[in-house]
């Protein structure tokens, strides 16, 4: 049976960060934790979602087609695009470091150093569709992936 109202189209939300191990509510309409920090605007491509299992097969000598296979691994994604400069996000984007506001509008950016734990933080994805309201809570978010700012001067990008 086909049912429309299935259809989840996430048409708005908000992407909180908070240091790892920052207690969450264990009700959908339960008020963040003062320690999480709205990311800002996120492009309008949206949130991506993306989950993957390691397998390794085990064969045996009376069969060609593994007799047992094993889960090795698993990961779970959330990609997004920030729109927003902050001190905040170039922490989240990059994996840590240290933002010093110098004043006057200047801040220094300082990365991370190459022996530095990964940073960890706990990551809340809050978005409605229509009258449905959904949280995506990931209590342990690191950002493994490469990060590659633009800054061109006809647009956002």
């Amino acid at each position: 049976m086909t049912t429309p109202a299935n259809i989840l189209v996430g048409s708005n939300g908000t992407i909180s960060v908070a240091p790892a191990g920052t207690t969450m509510p264990t009700t959908l309409g339960g008020a963040l934790n003062a320690a999480c920090t709205e990311v800002g605007y996120i492009s309008e491509d949206g949130i991506t979602i993306s989950s993957s299992v390691d397998v390794a097969d085990i064969a045996a000598f009376q069969s060609l087609l593994p007799v047992r296979k094993v889960v090795t691994g698993r990961t779970f994604d959330v990609s997004f695009v920030l729109r927003e400069w902050s001190a905040a996000n170039l922490e989240l984007a990059f994996g840590g470091g240290e933002v010093t506001d110098l004043g006057g509008g200047e801040f220094e950016y300082v990365p991370p150093a190459a022996g530095d734990a990964l940073l960890e933080k706990v990551v809340v994805v809050d978005f409605n569709d229509g009258e449905k309201n959904y949280r995506l809570v990931l209590a342990r978010v690191v950002a493994p992936e490469s990060v590659e700012p633009k800054l061109v001067r006809t647009g956002e990008d």
